[in-house]
Order: structure tokens, then C-alpha cells, then sequence
């Protein structure tokens, strides 16, 4: 066994022993592993992999897409999957039964298309295996105690690295048992105070706090991303699972953009993005089947949006409703510079390319207000280009002075 067999928690053993893999197939791993002098046990997730040749059609000529028949109808094992190989499935859930047989918990997690695995590192941390989209496109469940997105695992070691993680932990199960609300809120309370990246506090106290108001449940939203820093994907899942926010009246172009981190990383603009085309989608119900932010088309969002609208042609009801959301985004937008300025370009753009007195007009008004909440010199000198053209287009020449000023930073 590897040395994080020995550091296994109940819950841990729980996963390494619901595997598939029989007691024959696990021996005969182990034994087939102890030849491979590249698989040790701190990268055992990542050697492991090497053993599952990645084979789209098998000696036959047999596409790995006709299922049993790429297998010649074996039962699948770990045997097999050396010998026959596959793609991301049979390479994931192979390794994944490598690293058990070395006493290391695993199982599989889906990202987009692909199939990819979790396994407990030496430095007991969990960590993807045969990965390629990351934590923020996985999906599966966390695996672990802590219910909640699959990255939730990795939140586990750093609470009990933490302080006070035991007495935290205490008070914790303690509100469990208290009988009167009250204490078991402050227990909660408290537990969260000894440590506040206990999780299973913050799920309970949620629940004890549903009747907060709106305000108050975003302030509770930046005290738990100051207790799980660099985890958006965590963020995004308490934001629509445990926030109790009433999605039927909050106004969700100002809540998603607390999603993304001050550093505006991958992760937390991917969490924002596809959260704000969700409402685009909304809002924009023409455009429904054409919005979407995908892990292989995401970097190219606004590029691929504006050729659309260049290359076809679009009702007047659908600009409207365009400009009316990036409207309704933008001046939340406006403390993320990267975002920000992805966002204004796209709408500079649109403004430009169809020429709408009306939308023009409207242009004008916002870019005024932005300009006066604008504190980013970036920032105020593209809204001051794009004014520079919504004043053209309108000709008003105050307008054009205006944003002229602006522009070269009077």
C-alpha cells in the first residue's frame, strides 16, 4: 500500500472499498504496478493512466462506440482495459482502479465529453486525474461528507490543516443536538468563528437563516468566499443551492458578478459567464438556442455572439433586447476591469454595427452614468470611444466634446 493508505479517514475507506474491481483484479494490479517503476505514490493518479492505451478502434478495426463489441464481449476489468485499451472512460475508471489497488480512494467525475477522476495525493489533497477542463466543468457529486460540488473534496484537508478545525467540528454536531433553535444557531455560529471553513456549518446555518434579507444573504455570500479562497465552483453552488436566494425577485445580473474573484481567474469568469447566458438566454428568447458558453467555445463567447448578429439579419426586438442586457450587466461589471472591458467592447460593437438612433441614444445615457462610477482609467477611455461614436451617430456635438474629455483624462 501507498503511504495515504495509512492517513485514510472512515469516510475515505468508505469510497476505496465501494469500488468495482474484484479482490482478484486488485492482487493482479498490484503486481502488474509494482513492475512500472514510473508509478510511486506521489503520482500514482497521474502514472496510472499511462497503463489504459487510449485506442478509438481496437485490433479488429472495432470502434470503442459499439460497446461490448470493441471488448470482443470480455467482461470488463482492469486486465482488460491494459490489454484492449479505449478513450477517456476506460482510461479514468482503469486508473482510478489502479490507485485503489495501492490503498488510495478514487472514483470517476464527468466534465464536458470527457470522463475524468479524483484521487487522494500524498500530501493528502485530492487531486483530478486525466484531466482537461478542471474543477469548475466537473460535475458527479464531491464524493466525500461535505454534499455539495465536486470540488468540495478538495476543501476537506484545508479545514482540518486549519485552526481550531476539532472544536470547530465539536460545535458543529453539538447544533445538532441542541433542541432549542436559538442555541443551535449560535453553536453554528460559533463553530464558524473557530473555523470558518467548515462547510457543513455554513449549510446548516443557511438553513437556520432563510429568513434574511436579500442584502444581508450577499454579505453572508463574501464572508463565505473569504472562507473558501480560489474555490469558485464552490461559490457558484452555494450561490444557487444554499444562499436561499428568491431567484423570482433578486436581479441576478448583480448577483452572479460577485462570482467572479478579485484576480478575475479562469474559474470564476467561466462561473459568472455561463450564469449571465443563462439570463441572456432569458432575456433574449430569440437568441435562446444560439447563446452558449461552452468549454470549447468560451474564449471566443463574444466574437462568435457578434458574428452572428454581422452575418444574419436580426429583428429590431432582438437588439433591444440585447442592448437592454448588456445594459443591465455592465454597471455591476464595472469593479472587474478584464470582464468589464470584454463586455463594453462587445457593445461598443453592436452599437456601431447597426446604427440605431434609439440605441445610440440610450448608449449615450448609460455611458454617462458608467463614466461617473468608472474609477479604472481602461475603463473610462473605452467608454469614451465608444461615446465618441454614439455621439457621431447622433451628432451632438456637446456629447462629442464630452466623451473627447474624457477620453484624454480631463
Amino acid at each position: 500500500m501507498f503511504p495515504q493508505f495509512i492517513t485514510l479517514e472512515p469516510w475515505e475507506f468508505g469510497i476505496l472499498f465501494q469500488g468495482r474491481e474484484s479482490i482478484e483484479e486488485l492482487a493482479w494490479a498490484q503486481e502488474y504496478s509494482s513492475r512500472k517503476k514510473t508509478f510511486k505514490a506521489q503520482n500514482a493518479g497521474y502514472a496510472a493512466c499511462s497503463f489504459i492505451p487510449y485506442r478509438m478502434k481496437n485490433k479488429q478495426g472495432v470502434s470503442v462506440h459499439a460497446g461490448g463489441a470493441f471488448y470482443d464481449h470480455k467482461p470488463v476489468s482492469l486486465q482488460i482495459y491494459v490489454e484492449y485499451g479505449g478513450v477517456c472512460g476506460a482510461v479514468s475508471k482503469g486508473a482510478a482502479g489502479f490507485v485503489k489497488a495501492k490503498g488510495i480512494p478514487s472514483y470517476t467525475i464527468g466534465q464536458p465529453g470527457h470522463c475524468a477522476f479524483v484521487w487522494k495525493g500524498m500530501d493528502g489533497e485530492w487531486k483530478i486525474g486525466n484531466n482537461i477542463y478542471g474543477w469548475i466543468w466537473s460535475e458527479g457529486g464531491s464524493g466525500g461528507p461535505w454534499k455539495g460540488a465536486v470540488s468540495t473534496i478538495t476543501e476537506l484537508p484545508r479545514f482540518w490543516k486549519g485552526e481550531n478545525a476539532s472544536s470547530s467540528n465539536l460545535c458543529y454536531y453539538l447544533s445538532l443536538l441542541a433542541a432549542d433553535s436559538r442555541k443551535s444557531e449560535v453553536l453554528l455560529e460559533e463553530a464558524l468563528k473557530r473555523n470558518p471553513s467548515n462547510y457543513s456549518a455554513w449549510q446548516a446555518l443557511m438553513r437556520k437563516k432563510g429568513r434574511l434579507g436579500e442584502k444581508d444573504k450577499l454579505a453572508l455570500l463574501e464572508q463565505f468566499k473569504k472562507a473558501f479562497p480560489g474555490n469558485p465552483t464552490l461559490w457558484e453552488y452555494f450561490v444557487k443551492r444554499e444562499l436561499g436566494i428568491d431567484w423570482k425577485k433578486a436581479n441576478g445580473y448583480a448577483v452572479y458578478p460577485r462570482l467572479l474573484a478579485e484576480n478575475e481567474s479562469w474559474d470564476s469568469v467561466d462561473a459568472y459567464m455561463r450564469n449571465f447566458c443563462a439570463l441572456a438566454r432569458q432575456d433574449i428568447p430569440d437568441m435562446a438556442g444560439k447563446l452558449s458558453y461552452e468549454v470549447k467555445t468560451k474564449r471566443s463567447f463574444f466574437k462568435n455572439w457578434l458574428k452572428f448578429y454581422q452575418q444574419n439579419k436580426v429583428d429590431r426586438k432582438v437588439r433591444v433586447q440585447t442592448c437592454a442586457v448588456l445594459e443591465k450587466a455592465l454597471p455591476h461589471l464595472l469593479s472587474r476591469e478584464k470582464t468589464a472591458l470584454q463586455f463594453l467592447g462587445f457593445y461598443g460593437q453592436v452599437i456601431d454595427l447597426w446604427k440605431d438612433k434609439q440605441l445610440s441614444a440610450r448608449a449615450d445615457a448609460c455611458l454617462t452614468a458608467w463614466l461617473k462610477e468608472a474609477d479604472k482609467p481602461s475603463l473610462r477611455k473605452k467608454m469614451a470611444e465608444i461615446g465618441l461614436k454614439a455621439a457621431d451617430h447622433l451628432g451632438d456635438k456637446k456629447a462629442l466634446v464630452r466623451y473627447a474629455e474624457a477620453q484624454n483624462g480631463y
